[in-house]
């Protein structure tokens, strides 16, 4: 908890100060273990009790490094999707007129359309290749007319 800033207020995040991923996410080493953990999910375990295999701990608040444990709860990767989704923060979503947006509408109706390998477009845009498969397997990009 020496890590953590308390926000004032009802609905006040618990921010963590100590590092954090490069997705945004706080994280520590564990002494002597070599092991990293996340401190949201930490904190869940500390407040709240174990966390059943297979389950994420996921934010009310869309703050990525909060631990305030009645921001949290437990669901599934399908879960985080369909809140993010039902959120609007999904930048594939979002379109030409997001500035966080990494491949355009044109780039995705090429991905959906092309027959190539999706490492091909990954290279050759410099996108993460998992983009690529979203972008070509409609999980979250809907299909471009």
């Amino acid at each position: 908890m020496a890590k953590v800033q308390k926000s004032k207020g009802f609905n006040g995040c618990w921010l963590w100060t100590g590092a954090t991923s490069d997705s945004g996410y706080g994280w520590f080493g564990v002494s002597g273990s070599g092991n990293t953990r996340s401190a949201h999910r930490v904190s869940y375990e500390l407040h709240v009790g174990p966390i059943p295999n297979g389950l994420h701990v996921l934010h009310h608040c869309d703050v990525r490094h909060c631990v305030r444990p009645d921001h949290l709860w437990l669901g599934t990767r399908s879960d985080n999707m369909q809140d993010m989704l039902a959120k609007g923060r999904d930048w594939y979503l979002s379109g030409e007129d997001n500035g966080n947006t990494r491949v355009s509408d044109a780039l995705v109706r090429e991905i959906q359309r092309g027959d190539r390998p999706q490492v091909y477009f990954a290279r050759k845009y410099g996108i993460p290749k998992a983009t690529v498969s979203y972008c070509k397997n409609h999980r979250i990009v809907k299909e471009l007319s």
